[in-house]
């Protein structure tokens, strides 16, 4: 067979939810999120779209995941961790379906300072403005009417400490977990001790090299 068409690799920055807010998208996501499902787990974006490590055929370049984790890493030092509250169910142009923020200042705030350090990488690619406007996707639908017919239970508000991001990249067309390259801390964790075995472990999906 001759070899696929060759595409650039993509990476995003992430807010990965924790279990308790993971169990209660499950229902949503595998049946409405598509391809993101398989992806990635469920989250806020933080910067999407980020840095291309690389081509599909060709691979990763570590020197590029490298750079880009260590200016993250520069980033987020001066970001302390914060409180995320999920309160509400939200909607995007009557095709997207997600868990809103009661306040998304922080969020804001921290992609703003990556973006400083990364610019020409607005979210979404400007695709819907040059804000962030942070949530976390339930699933997307092909109209308005598909859309309102989900059931939308409801909820305790969900509330977590946010203390560090998930760099990860991976083929956007291909339905298969993607690689995550680092786990950055946010604040002053940077001078403590190294993720352990149980860290490593529990995140949401492998990392690469032999770091698991």
């Amino acid at each position: 067979m001759p070899p696929a068409e060759d595409r650039p690799l993509v990476s995003t920055v992430l807010i990965c939810a924790p279990p308790d807010v993971a169990e209660f998208t499950e229902t949503f996501r595998s049946r409405y999120a598509g391809v993101d499902y398989h992806h990635v787990p469920p989250h806020i974006t933080v910067m999407w779209p980020f840095v291309s490590p690389g081509t599909v055929q060709q691979g990763a370049d570590p020197a590029i995941l490298e750079e880009a984790t260590q200016k993250l890493r520069a980033v987020c030092q001066n970001v302390e961790p914060f409180l995320v509250t999920l309160d509400r169910y939200g909607t995007f142009a009557g095709r997207v379906l997600y868990l809103a923020p009661q306040d998304p200042t922080p969020i804001v705030a921290l992609h703003e300072e990556i973006l400083r350090a990364f610019p020409g990488y607005l979210p979404y690619g400007g695709q819907f403005g040059m804000a962030l406007v942070p949530h976390l996707t339930l699933g997307f639908f092909d109209s308005e009417e598909e859309l309102n017919a989900v059931p939308r239970p409801p909820f305790e508000p969900f509330t977590f400490r946010v203390g560090d991001v998930y760099f990860m990249y991976g083929d956007i067309e291909v339905p298969e977990p993607w690689k995550t390259v680092a786990i950055i801390p946010l604040g002053r964790r940077r001078n403590g001790p190294p993720l352990s075995e149980s860290d490593i472990r529990n995140a949401p999906f492998d990392l690469p090299g032999d770091a698991r």
